[in-house]
This record gives structure tokens, sequence and C-alpha cells, in this order.
């Protein structure tokens, strides 16, 4: 019987698993290609390199704002000519936030025990000034709509832009403090200490634990490996976790949040 049924398996789900071990490859080899890029461009630049990107940064923020210009000629759309005289108006405090979160960044590289304590700030930073960006192109485009509903949501996005800032940095650190517990957790495993005639690894060889599945993943292998705990169908975790995404909103957040802090089976093939 469990070899009918793992010949009738879908080929779909196969398909899926190579798609995202693909997408993950294609994403370590551009991540590897970005460090080695940065590095090149520290070592060449040194303290200059955070000004020197927001210079480059500046020179593509003048390229849209001249390509706007050129592709409204024919429209003469007046929500364009509002987008494009914001962005003229306020270009030197665009050119503020990049030297800003540039420097920012180079500084948390220089100084890596300092990375993980200001990673979650430098995030939440970043996703509230694009919040607050968003708004006010909205309220540019609600000039000349004047649409109640469309004035509504900007006034709602007003009031949350600090709930934004807020609720993003409380989520960055308690993932950082969840990472230090499972980097604690694994540090008490390597070193074994006696109790009674029996090691502390001996227990823990015997309490079972909670890891991602390297076998059944069609991501971060997170229903997998609860499915494994469990002992049911990873199927009917899946059902559940998209229905939590559907119905509540934050089922992709506690995704990715359990993507980072359960660790992956290492008895699985990763690669």
């Amino acid at each position: 019987m469990k070899k009918d049924s793992r010949a009738r398996k879908n080929p779909n789900d196969k398909g899926v698993e190579q798609f995202s071990e693909e997408v993950e490859h294609i994403g370590k080899k551009l991540e590897e290609g970005g460090k080695n890029f940065e590095l090149r461009f520290n070592r060449i630049f040194g303290p200059l390199g955070p000004l020197v990107k927001s210079l480059i940064a500046l020179l593509g923020l003048m390229l849209v704002i001249w390509a706007l210009v050129f592709v409204n000629i024919p429209f003469a759309n007046s929500i364009l000519v509002n987008v494009n005289a914001y962005l003229t108006v306020n270009i030197f405090w665009f050119f503020l936030l990049f030297v800003i979160f540039s420097y920012v960044s180079y500084i948390s590289e220089k100084i890596p025990d300092g990375k993980e304590i200001v990673s979650p700030a430098i995030a939440a930073a970043g996703i509230t000034v694009a919040f607050w960006i968003l708004m006010q192109l909205l309220t540019i485009i609600n000039t000349t709509l004047s649409n109640a509903v469309l004035a509504q949501m900007i006034n709602f996005m007003g009031m949350a832009i600090f709930w934004v800032f807020g609720i993003v940095l409380a989520l960055g650190y308690l993932v950082v403090i969840a990472r230090r517990f499972v980097e604690m957790e694994s540090k008490t495993e390597r070193k074994p200490k006696k109790e009674k005639g029996k090691t502390i690894a001996a227990v823990n060889s015997n309490m079972r634990r909670l890891y991602r599945s390297g076998n059944d993943r069609i991501l971060g292998g997170v229903c997998g490996g609860i499915g494994e705990y469990l002992g049911i169908d990873p199927v009917l975790i899946r059902l559940l976790w998209v229905f939590a995404i559907l119905a509540f909103g934050s089922g992709l957040l506690l995704y990715i949040i359990a993507w980072i802090i359960i660790p992956r089976n290492p008895k699985h093939k990763w690669n």
C-alpha cells in the first residue's frame, strides 16, 4: 500500500519542490554575488562608499523624474505632474534618507556584534519611510480624484504610521531574541554536563525535537516538520495555514517567523 501511495503521488508536488529548491539556489547565488560586490565596493571607496551609493541612488531618482516628464508630455496627466512636482521638491530629503540608511548599514557591517541589534531598527525605519512615501503619493493622487474612501484610507495610514514602526520593530527584536535563544540552546547541547550518572546530552537525545522537514517541503519545510512531529499528514497543516493567511492575515508572518526559529532537520538533505 505504501508503494502504491508513493506511485500515485501528484507529480506537481515534486515540481513545486524542485521549483522552490531552484529559487532558493538562485537566491543564494544572488546573495553571494551581492556580498562580493559589497566587499569590493567598500574596499575601493572605504568610508566614502555610502556617500557614493547615495549619489547613485540620487541619480536614479533624477532619471525617474525626467522619465515622468517625457512620458507625460503627450498625456498632460495632472496626477503625474503632481507626483513629479512632489519628487522634485523633496529630492533633498530623499537624498538625506539615502545617506542615513547607507551609513547606518555601513557602520553595522563594520561592527558585526552590533549588526543584530541595529538591523531591526533599520528595517522598521525603512518600512515606515516606504509607508510614509506611499501615503504621500496617495494624497497627491487624491487631490485630483477627490475620492472619499481614498481620503479615509489616507487618514487611517497617517494615524497608523507610528504603529507600523512599533509593530515592525517589536517583531524584529522578537526574532533576534528567538534566534539568540535557539543559539544558546544549541550550545548547551554541544557541552553536556553530568547530572546523577546521566549526561544532559543523553537526556536531550531521548527528547523529541521539532525540526523543519527537508524531505517534505514546499517552501521552508515548516508544515512538513510539524506534520512529522505530530505524526499527521502535512497537507492538513498546509490547509490550516492557508486558512490562517486568508482569514486572519497573520498566517504568512507566523510562517516566516517559524521558518526563522525552527531549525533544519540535520538528517535530511537540504541542497
